[in-house]
């Protein structure tokens, strides 16, 4: 059973991209968990502000590197070398192995030595005892850029192999690792337990999926050769990791920032942020893993017809879906965070704090799709470039925009009043915080607006009258499914017990089934192209299941 298991292959786009959706939903149910856990036992104080700023690093180094230079190159060129033989194709995998695990360990070591400094530059807020413990608790998950470096190789082995269903295993274990480490670790060894937990996670990430390598008869050669493959990898993944080193670099700026607010806005920041990328995940992520291979190929065909229409129809559906759940989403924030958060140590303050920021993020998680699929698309165009420049232009923007509105947010009463108003935030003294997504949104509108710009000028029309008239429609359905929620919480609030679990659980579960059902309802009276494409797409998903 178990071998059967590790050796199953899929094939078919259609099952691999619903088993990848399936493990990108129950890795957000782990992380939700992963969140509840550190809520509840810390709620917004220093101690998680300590743990969230020491992942900053290490981070960093594993998504810009990993996620960058590894992941995009390893399988078009495995399969390459695999087309002469296996043993080329394993002799390819072995250099790569080799070398980005050293240049890991080295790279990971040099940081350990200078922790302190880089501790001090780019968290000014931490001193004392705070500032000990995140270069202790940094030091410990420097070890994950190693682990996560050698999985995300073996990952894309075992995708050039059709095993999806191991390697969407990963991220579920490396969230169960993380967990396991606040339950049992964080008892026994404090603070650095949390850092051990998201060591233990990395490890289980590698270790899930070697059986299935080792299965695929891996052959392992002690070659350090850099002329030729390794080469390609970098050059592959080069313009894409500048992309996610300005993007890494921003959310370390921001951290910064928050360091020198009050304390818990780290926190605060980076709870209310994982419920924007859920979205993000979710739906533009998916649809974009999906678009990619056809873009791509239409590009290499040179029929840019073929590549407008696809572009074009995947960024109407992903507008059809985000931006009816970033308004819910911001309709129900205090629900949502109540429900997922509250317990323990996590307050009412804490709440209102972390709804007010989450509720931005869902706002403008249209926004953040849309950089998400363009700055992809650009990839199916071989310019990846254009979006590492508009990135950088966006940084700058965003740099400019957290300091405006710091400022405004504490010197401008008007402007404080305003977002105290709109947010609902009466009677917290230090708002500051919020200025951090909202720049952070601002940013993602603007960069998405250039993103649009640049690849209508590349591509020479987008069809822009179809977008305009799916944003249209999707607006008039969304601002009835507003206002229908809207309407039923406060309807509701007088059904409900909403200062227990089960009433604020009720209240909002009701008010967004029934805001729901008014969208889904006016897309059919609108007969909304995206309404019966997504309707299409779960009837093939659930005949896959019985299948």
């Amino acid at each position: 059973m178990i071998k059967r298991f590790f050796q199953h292959q899929t094939k078919n786009i259609t099952a691999a991209g619903f088993i990848l959706f399936l493990s990108t939903v129950v890795s957000a149910l782990l992380g939700i968990i992963r969140n509840r856990l550190l809520a509840s036992n810390f709620g917004m104080g220093l101690k998680l502000d300590i743990y969230f700023a020491s992942l900053k690093i290490p981070s960093f180094i594993t998504t810009v590197l990993v996620m960058g230079a590894i992941s995009v190159a390893i399988i078009p060129l495995f399969d390459k070398y695999r087309e002469k033989s296996e043993r080329h194709g394993w002799h390819f995998i072995s250099a790569v192995f080799n070398v980005f695990s050293i240049f890991l360990i080295v790279l990971s070591g040099v940081l350990f030595i200078f922790t302190p400094q880089l501790i001090s530059l780019i968290m000014p807020g931490f001193s004392g005892g705070g500032l000990e413990s995140v270069i202790l608790l940094t030091r410990i998950m420097l070890l994950q850029p190693i682990l996560m470096g050698i999985s995300t190789i073996v990952s894309g082995v075992l995708k050039s192999f059709y095993r999806f269903v191991v390697v969407s295993l990963a991220p579920i274990a490396y969230n169960i690792g993380v967990i396991g480490g606040i339950l049992f670790l964080y008892p026994l060894w404090g603070l650095p337990g949390l850092a051990w937990g998201v060591v233990f996670g990395s490890l289980l990430h590698l270790l899930i999926q070697l059986p299935a390598l080792f299965k695929d008869d891996f052959e392992y050669f002690k070659t350090f050769d850099i002329k030729n493959g390794l080469k390609k990898v970098f050059s592959l993944g080069g313009p894409r990791s500048l992309s996610i080193i300005f993007s890494q670099a921003n959310l370390v700026f921001l951290t910064g920032i928050a360091s020198v607010l009050a304390v818990g806005s780290i926190s605060v920041f980076h709870l209310a942020s994982d419920f924007g990328q859920i979205i993000t995940r979710l739906i533009a992520v998916s649809l974009t893993t999906a678009a990619y291979p056809v873009l791509s190929r239409a590009f290499s065909k040179n029929n840019i017809k073929s590549y407008i229409k696809n572009f074009n129809e995947t960024i109407r559906q992903i507008l059809y879906l985000v931006i009816p759940a970033g308004v819910l989403f911001f309709l129900l924030r205090a629900q949502i965070i109540r429900v997922i958060l509250g317990s323990g140590q996590f307050g009412w303050t804490d709440t209102r704090l972390t709804a007010a920021c989450a509720g931005i993020f869902g706002l403008g998680v249209f926004a953040q799709s849309l950089v998400t699929y363009i700055s992809k698309s650009f990839g199916a165009l071989h310019d990846n470039k254009t979006p590492a420049k508009i990135t950088f232009a966006a940084i700058i923007f965003n740099i400019g925009a957290v300091f405006s509105l710091v400022y405004l947010i504490k010197n401008n009463s008007v402007f404080r009043s305003l977002i105290v108003n709109f947010l609902r935030l009466e009677g917290i003294e230090n708002i500051a915080i919020v200025a951090l997504p909202l720049a952070y949104v601002l940013m993602m509108i603007f960069q998405s607006i250039l993103l649009l710009i640049f690849i209508r000028k590349t591509l020479g029309s987008l069809k822009g009258y179809r977008i305009i008239k799916t944003v249209g429609e999707v607006l008039v359905a969304t601002t009835a499914m507003g206002v229908t929620t809207y309407i039923a919480l406060y309807q509701l609030a007088q059904v409900f017990t909403t200062n227990t679990f089960t009433g604020i659980f009720l209240q909002g579960a009701g008010a967004g089934l029934l805001g729901l059902g008014v969208f889904i309802g006016f897309s059919w009276l609108l007969k909304m192209e995206e309404f019966f494409q997504v309707k299409n797409i779960f009837q093939k998903a659930f005949s896959k299941i019985r299948s």
